[in-house]
């Protein structure tokens, strides 16, 4: 039994780290799964939205295409008046800007001199950038030509040398973002002198941001699952932003745990051939309350197969436990066997060296009976001892030799009923002598069996005449029978002191006696009776007082009688 509980006991510390390696496995395995899940849903959500920047640039770059033509013919027609009437330019150029409600129309000659401008005197201060800073004033595109100009003198002067007679001078694809409302556009006059025009598409109440990236990405940041949403260009400047987020947010790198978000990032390029990088926060709050509710379930339920592999030590170790003391019990049972065994061939031989002397003794007293005549008191007495030792041991020694023999059991099919009434009907007038009273109870139908009626009768009288010697005078022995489908149960119960709890082990052994004249065989034969008929005899002290013996045999056709 040591052995085995330091085996249950590495069994269970296996099963320990078995559980806990599989929960540690499944957790991460989950978690792992959870934040894939999560950056795929990231990744398809920011596909859409580069989509729809893209559309939204798209419908950006239809309006300018539609407003520029406007712009275009405006031009063209103020390009045809000047022309006429060259000393009204500057007059013609403020009604076309207050007319169209445009930012800027400059009208410049062959040298890039200014010859006549109109520019409103601040811009409108509603308008934004697409990244949500205020619009500053016209830029150098809407001021008027000098020294600062730089590249965009040089880039007008060359416009004046080439053969084209118009161009567009408004940015295109994402750097359209810092300005979506502006389209600036030039063209040459009949006198070959250059006209800028600058406006916006739609008019701007001071409060509206227009159709921008701003607005798309504010209304993006209203999701909960969104912590920021933000678009940059080639060169890394942002063009717009919306949600909470801080620079370090948007440039590559790691992001710690404690931010509650994973960065999605998807580069894309817009039709002009620009690149820009989407940058998107997705928040990891309830991807976190999942892992959390997942890891409570994994903890449970490793709890309970802990619990259960546990409980499953508990049982292999009682089987262990019982099988061990079963194993005992028949090892025991096999040297007592095998105890008896010898004894029983000694009993044999002892027997039969017995019954030769008994024999001649037995009739030397009968012969010396005949010889005596009329023997005296004292001759009589002699005579009767004698003759009751020799019954006595000879009884001793029929017990020796049914112990040592096995007989086949002559199986036939009788009533237990009737054969514990014959039984009591047997024993009643030696109850009687002793004051003891028999009460059989019978069952409410036959019971039919194959047994040896000889055998049960020796075994059911030497129960009865132990419980008839047990029960002081005036005692009630009470006998009853109880059938099965399987077996029929006999059941003797006397009004004795009991057995003692020390005797109770050592009752069925054979030649063990409480009674000075007692040979110890008689329980001993019947529960080798009882096994013979495939059932089996036990003892038990009664609550109320007294003994109780069950000596039951099987109602199968079992056995050689069979």
């Amino acid at each position: 039994m040591e052995k085995t509980t330091r085996y249950l006991a590495l069994a269970l510390l296996l099963v320990t780290c078995l559980v806990t390696g599989l929960s540690f496995t499944l957790y991460r395995q989950t978690r792992e799964n959870a934040f894939a899940v999560l950056a795929d849903q990231g990744r398809n959500l920011a596909d859409s939205i580069a989509g729809s920047t893209l559309f939204g640039l798209a419908s950006l770059g239809f309006q300018q295409n539609m407003f520029q033509e406007g712009l275009f013919s405006e031009g063209e027609r103020l390009a045809e008046k000047i022309a006429r009437d060259p000393g009204d330019a500057d007059r013609l150029v403020r009604e076309l800007g207050e007319r169209a409600n445009l930012d800027a129309v400059l009208l410049i000659n062959r040298h890039l001199d200014l010859m006549a401008s109109y520019a409103v005197p601040e811009p409108n201060p509603g308008l934004r950038h697409g990244d949500g800073r205020r619009m500053g004033p016209p830029g150098p595109m809407c001021a008027p030509p000098g020294p600062g100009m730089g590249m965009r003198r040089e880039a007008l002067a060359a416009f004046l040398d080439s053969a084209e007679t118009r161009t567009v001078l408004t940015p295109r694809g994402f750097s359209a973002c810092r300005d979506p409302f502006r389209v600036t556009v030039a063209l040459k006059t009949p006198n070959h002198d250059l006209l800028l025009l600058s406006g916006r598409p739609l008019p701007q109440s001071p409060n509206s941001e227009g159709p921008d990236l701003a607005t798309l990405f504010q209304t993006i940041a209203l999701s909960p699952d969104i912590v920021f949403v933000a678009l940059m260009d080639g060169h890394g400047d942002v063009l717009a932003r919306a949600g909470q987020s801080s620079e370090n947010d948007l440039r590559e790198g790691p992001v710690p745990p404690e931010a509650g978000f994973i960065r999605i990032v998807r580069d894309f390029t817009e039709a002009s051939g620009d690149n820009a990088r989407l940058i998107l926060g997705i928040s990891t709050r309830k991807t976190e309350e999942t892992i959390a509710q997942a890891r409570r379930n994994i903890a449970w339920f490793a709890g309970m197969a802990w619990l259960l592999g546990f409980l499953g030590m508990l049982v292999i170790f009682g089987l262990v436990k019982t099988s061990a003391r079963r194993l005992a019990a028949l090892e025991e049972q096999a040297a007592k066997a095998e105890r008896l065994a010898a004894l029983g061939r000694m009993a044999a031989t002892v027997a039969h060296e017995v019954r030769n002397p008994l024999s001649a003794i037995s009739v030397a007293a009968g012969r010396l009976n005949r010889e005596l005549g009329s023997p005296d008191e004292a001759q009589a007495r002699l005579l009767t001892l004698i003759r009751e030792e020799i019954g006595r041991l000879n009884g001793i020694v029929e017990g020796f030799l049914s112990l040592s023999r096995t007989q086949d059991c002559k199986r036939e099919e009788a009533d237990l009923a009737d054969i514990v009434l014959s039984v009591a009907a047997l024993y009643e007038n030696e109850a009687g002598e002793k004051g003891v009273r028999l009460a059989v109870q019978g069952p409410k139908s036959a019971c039919p069996s194959l047994v040896d009626r000889d055998k049960v009768r020796q075994a059911l009288g030497n129960i009865l005449k132990n419980a008839i010697q047990a029960s002081p005078e005036g005692g009630v022995i009470k006998i009853s029978i109880s059938c099965t489908t399987a077996e029929c149960a006999i059941s003797v119960e006397d009004s004795g002191p009991g057995i003692s709890p020390s005797d109770m082990p050592r009752i069925f052994e054979p030649f063990f006696t409480t009674r000075a004249r007692g040979s110890g065989l008689g329980l001993a034969l019947a529960q080798a009776v009882a096994r013979e008929h495939g059932g089996g005899i036990k003892a038990e002290n009664r609550p109320e007082g007294g003994a109780r013996f069950v000596f039951s045999v099987s109602r199968q056709a079992v056995g050689n009688g069979r």
